[in-house]
């Protein structure tokens, strides 16, 4: 997948001896879920050193002091106790002492290190069983399950990063106080205001009851006071939360894995992109685009309808994209196998989206080791009314958004 590795800032003392050894160990370790930030391989000659560790810090997930016998001494090796306070003031979400060459935890009490807050952090520390690799290896795969939740939250859903993105355009006093029905405002975090907010958005969306007005939605009626457009981008998000169910959802993504059809049994129109949305797969929920060919399979235009698509693809064609063929009762495997060809021409669609009322009779023999068959168990009628919740809220925010400007005064709703 693109854009889903974890960059981790490392801070060491010095690129030869066991902090060479360890980073070697640690490359291995790291595969391809985490991409380290460090000078030796981020930093040039001629680059201004402080704003390249700036730049670096600012743009990691996580980080790691690596805490050996030589970073202990100030004096000659004062970068890696500056980086750790640096780290203190700009920290990433997740910010980790590894300890190596005999280096104590109860050191980062010390009165230089203690400032800098690491001895309030779980370090990972290496062990003196087995050989000196065998150690530096064990160490290395520690680190990775230390930092395995920076990389479930960089491999948050697609959903959740749009969230930010809408978010992120709100004043930040605006955005704390909307968002104070989630959490007291001086507990969020200044740098991922708008991440952190869009979590707890979606967080609570799952927990609301069914409906556009639980308090996720409570959130959004603050917000739409101040922008209704963004308020409602937000909520085209946050709706499928409230009512798909998760479990079946989730199954989505795991076929795409798998390089697999999805056939998915929802029955009203519009449904497929809720599902899409509340399966927080990393790929995006915007480019499903539905191909209604009807009965007659033979003059679908393919080229048309792929081209349409494609024009919601984002220039650096992330490498999955949804095609949505909305099947009239049965699958028509002529008109799968018409997408197929078509879609290996295509880099970014990997995928195909069936959408219909299936069942196990409604999948072709030549397709049932290729095809993962979801379900979702709502009947048609709880599907329209779960999209209903989209128009509902719109009023909702709309009435909010109205009330809440200066000198404007409506009656409550229901009066």
């Amino acid at each position: 997948m693109t854009d889903t590795k974890a960059k981790v800032f490392i801070s060491h003392s010095g690129w030869d001896g066991i902090v060479e050894k360890f980073f070697g160990e640690l490359k291995i370790a790291f595969g391809d879920d985490f991409e380290p930030l460090y000078d030796m391989e981020h930093i040039g000659g001629g680059d201004d050193l402080d704003q390249r560790v700036a730049d670096l810090i600012g743009d990691s997930d996580a980080a790691l002091v690596v805490v050996d016998q030589r970073a202990l001494d100030s004096e000659e090796h004062p970068w890696v106790l500056a980086e750790a306070n640096w780290l203190r003031g700009t920290r990433p979400n997740q910010v980790i002492p590894v300890l190596i060459d005999g280096v104590d935890p109860s050191k980062l009490k010390e009165k230089n290190w203690e400032p800098t807050g690491l001895h309030r952090t779980v370090a990972v520390a290496a062990t003196a069983e087995g050989s000196e690799t065998e150690q530096l290896s064990r160490l290395a795969r520690a680190v990775v399950e230390a930092l395995q939740p920076t990389l479930t939250r960089v491999r948050t859903s697609k959903a959740t990063k749009q969230l930010a993105d809408i978010l992120s355009v709100f004043p930040e006093t605006v955005l704390t106080h909307a968002a104070e029905k989630l959490k007291p405002s001086g507990q969020w975090s200044e740098r991922h205001l708008a991440r952190e907010v869009a979590g707890a958005l979606i967080a609570a969306a799952k927990n609301d009851a069914p409906g556009p007005f639980g308090i996720a939605m409570q959130v959004l009626q603050k917000l739409a006071e101040t922008d209704l457009d963004r308020a409602g981008r937000a909520l085209d998000i946050v709706v499928p939360f409230t009512w798909v169910d998760g479990d079946v959802a989730a199954q989505i993504p795991g076929a795409v894995v798998d390089g697999r059809y999805v056939g998915l049994g929802v029955r009203a129109v519009g449904a497929h992109t809720a599902y899409v949305i509340r399966s927080e797969a990393i790929w995006p929920p915007d480019p499903v685009h539905a191909v209604e060919p009807g009965s007659d399979t033979e003059y679908v235009n393919l080229d048309e309808d792929l081209e349409k698509a494609l024009k919601w693809v984002p220039p650096e064609s992330p490498e999955v994209t949804l095609l949505a063929i909305v099947c009239d009762g049965s699958i028509d495997p002529v008109l799968v196998e018409k997408v197929a060809e078509h879609v290996r021409e295509f880099r970014g669609i990997r995928i195909v989206l069936l959408i219909g009322e299936l069942g196990e009779a409604d999948v072709p023999q030549s397709l049932r080791d290729r095809l993962a068959l979801i379900r979702p168990s709502l009947a048609a009628e709880e599907e329209t009314k779960g999209l209903s919740y989209a128009d509902e809220g719109y009023n909702s925010l709309t009435y909010h958004h109205e009330r809440g400007r200066p000198g404007k005064r409506l009656r409550a709703v229901g009066s």
